[in-house]
């Protein structure tokens, strides 16, 4: 048999490390941790890396928002959080910008004064917030109190219903990057929102229902393919996987170190949810 799961990095890590010991595969849905999949080849995802979409953002914000010093707010308790900060200096300053500042705080912690006051005396044009939602709307409130009028970026962990009631006006006009959204075209998008539809109504609400929709029907496709209904077979059958139609984009996974190429998508905040801007191949930010 097989997992799906999980959404947090940190989380997916300590499940890959037990899949590992007893040789189960798993498909994760939203953990974006690069090296995540370095814990054995039973350990796959359906979800881009934080080695793309650190570097899709520093390439927009330097690109597309003329950014040139950026300070960095990091949540040292997520694995995730570091991970994502990390990769968006290093292409940032690949291109030519500057970090001037990376301060720190932990989940679940509720002010950030010190830190924004330290972020501010160094003058950024932009700030980079690589945690989660759950803090990243009041870091956006309390950073206008502190008088930073600034562009908030983000990553994939903004992606919730709390966003807006956590910052309110002052997250509107942030951007962040996704893997998925409602508006596209495509019919594997189209067909997944017919179905959602008729049996939850209306549409998804955060990129994850897609994410964990394709990690279901990638693992149930590849048990079809299995050679033998055991877990080596099934770990076979995944790794062989190539251009599965997810709605999420094509996955390819074979020879890709349970990683597979995908596209990231730019959004920007609104005051009702969220509007595409860009998207970006993988081959963008080579």
């Amino acid at each position: 048999f097989g997992i799906i799961g999980e959404v947090a990095s940190g989380i997916t890590l300590q499940m890959a490390n037990s899949c590992w010991d007893k040789g189960i595969p798993i498909v994760a849905v939203g953990a974006t941790r690069t090296d995540i999949t370095d814990a054995g080849n039973n350990i796959f995802r359906v979800c881009y890396t934080d080695a793309l979409q650190g570097p899709v953002m520093a390439k927009f914000a330097y690109d597309e928002l003329g950014l040139r010093n950026i300070g960095l707010l990091t949540d040292k308790a997520q694995p995730y959080s570091t991970g994502l900060s990390d990769s968006f200096r290093a292409y940032f300053e690949k291109l030519g910008g500057k970090i001037v500042d990376e301060q720190f705080y932990e989940s679940k912690q509720t002010q950030f004064g010190a830190q924004l006051t330290n972020l501010k005396a160094k003058n950024p044009d932009g700030l980079f917030l690589s945690g989660y939602f759950t803090e990243v709307g009041q870091i956006a409130r309390q950073a206008v109190d502190a008088g930073l009028k600034v562009k908030l970026l983000g990553g994939d962990g903004w992606d919730s219903t709390e966003l807006n009631s956590n910052g309110g006006a002052a997250i509107v006009g942030g951007y962040f990057y996704n893997h998925y959204n409602n508006d596209e075209a495509r019919p594997e998008v189209q067909e997944f929102l017919k179905k959602w539809k008729a049996k939850y109504g209306g549409v998804p609400a955060t990129t994850m229902g897609a994410l964990g929709y394709d990690a279901t029907l990638l693992m149930c496709d590849a048990l079809k393919r299995a050679t033998a209904l055991d877990s080596a077979s099934l770990i076979a059958a995944i790794e062989d996987t190539s251009d599965f139609k997810g709605v999420s984009g094509a996955i390819t996974l074979k020879g890709m170190n349970g990683n597979p190429p995908k596209r990231a998508l730019v959004v920007e905040v609104t005051a009702t949810g969220q509007k595409f801007v860009k998207a970006y191949e993988a081959s963008d930010v080579k």
